[in-house]
């Protein structure tokens, strides 16, 4: 599937009690993450923070038959409009859009747990957004499976908690990693690129 035009987008997409406020920045924040994903083709995609599923929808543009996972402790998204369960929103947005991906919705606080029940090609790390709440989903997600891993952690440059995470993350675990590269963008994005294990 192709990226869609704007408008097509934010009527395919976006909770219709935020649609007036989506701008042709945010398009492109969301088409830049349809490109990182096309760019690799994951069969398996997790999300830490799905909020109202605008980055899965990204996602799921670049790879529709994609096992998707996401996992999200807030009831109304973060920054959302209150009264509207985050998952009542996402389930039905993205069968309608794409029947034929593999969707798993958890609430789940990812803070909580210490690794994932299995293994994803490809994980976009968007939860806590504080320095060590990004640092714990980052080490979570590398130490999880020994299985080679793209880590997509948002707001780079937006956030400084996350970007200190990030800068601190590239250097504590540079052993472990095969290459990473910063997009710098409207809000930022780190591909971090998991070496598999006795590689």
């Amino acid at each position: 599937m192709s990226f869609p035009k704007f408008e097509e987008w934010r009527n395919f997409v976006i909770l219709p009690a935020e649609k007036d406020q989506y701008r042709t920045c945010d398009y492109d924040y969301y088409r830049e993450k349809y490109e990182i994903c096309l760019r690799y083709k994951p069969k398996s995609i997790a999300e830490i923070g799905v909020r109202y599923g605008y980055s899965m929808a990204s996602f799921l543009f670049a790879c529709p038959e994609a096992e998707m996972f996401g996992f999200d402790m807030i009831s109304g998204g973060n920054g959302g409009p209150q009264n509207i369960n985050t998952f009542e929103y996402v389930a039905p947005m993205i069968s309608k859009n794409f029947p034929l991906a593999k969707l798993t919705l958890t609430h789940q606080n990812t803070q909580l747990i210490s690794s994932f029940c299995r293994s994803f090609d490809f994980i976009h790390v968007d939860g806590g957004h504080g320095e060590d709440e990004c640092t714990h989903d980052m080490e979570m997600c590398f130490n999880s499976y020994p299985r080679r891993l793209v880590m997509v952690v948002d707001d780079y440059t937006y956030i400084d908690g996350v970007r200190r995470a990030v800068d601190k993350f590239l250097t504590r675990r540079a052993n472990d990693i095969e290459s990473y590269e910063t997009i710098e963008g409207f809000r930022g994005n780190a591909v971090i690129i998991k070496k598999e294990e006795n590689q």
